[in-house]
């Protein structure tokens, strides 16, 4: 019978397990500018976060200004068959809008929240890190942060959390000739939350 998920089925990749272990912060953040996490690796740890003692939990917030938001003259316009001044504000919301996701793993002793927006999983030159593609982290090593409080602000806001980590981010994508993960190209690179969505 066909599983659709058979590819996510497995151990969680060491890296990761060793890099949700650490109990040191000045460790945690040395360790983290040695790895780089792929987004197959990061679906079978959200897959597998049980067998390594972990609940998962995921949300999306999207912001946008609200002064592209289209109006009823724009609308209007529209239906008078003068689509540019909607066609310009929706094209506009598509570069401006802010598509922030977030990733928590918790137990009753420890949390660990990554996040990133579409900005952040940009390849090259456009991406704002001089090392490109990345997604954020944070966790109880983290003095002074609540894990509800800090999940309840990354679902209403335009959120980030202070001295947060950088951490290498590369899009894969399975190919079938050479029955390995290779790199995604640029243009298609697959979102994290795209990977999600394909596991149900």
């Amino acid at each position: 019978m066909f599983n659709p998920f058979a590819q996510l089925i497995g151990p969680v990749p060491a890296y990761l397990v060793e890099f949700l272990s650490i109990k040191n912060k000045a460790e945690l953040e040395k360790y983290s500018r040695k790895i780089e996490i792929t987004s197959h690796d990061f679906s079978i740890l959200i897959y597998n976060a049980a067998s390594i003692g972990y609940e998962y939990a995921i949300q999306t917030h999207e912001s946008r200004p609200k002064h592209l938001e289209p109006n009823d003259a724009d609308i209007t316009a529209l239906h008078k068959k003068n689509p540019q001044p909607f066609i310009r504000k929706v094209s506009q919301i598509l570069k401006e809008r802010r598509v922030l996701v977030s990733h928590m793993f918790y137990n009753s002793t420890r949390w660990h929240l990554f996040y990133s927006d579409q900005r952040d999983r940009e390849e090259g030159r456009q991406n704002h890190w001089v090392r490109g593609s990345h997604i954020h982290f944070v966790n109880d090593l983290w003095p002074g942060y609540d894990p509800e409080k800090l999940w309840d602000i990354f679902s209403r806001a335009d959120a980030t959390a202070g001295g947060k980590l950088y951490i290498p981010f590369k899009n894969v994508r399975y190919d079938k000739a050479s029955c390995l993960w290779v790199e995604a190209d640029h243009e298609g690179a697959p979102d994290q939350a795209d990977e999600r969505a394909e596991t149900g």
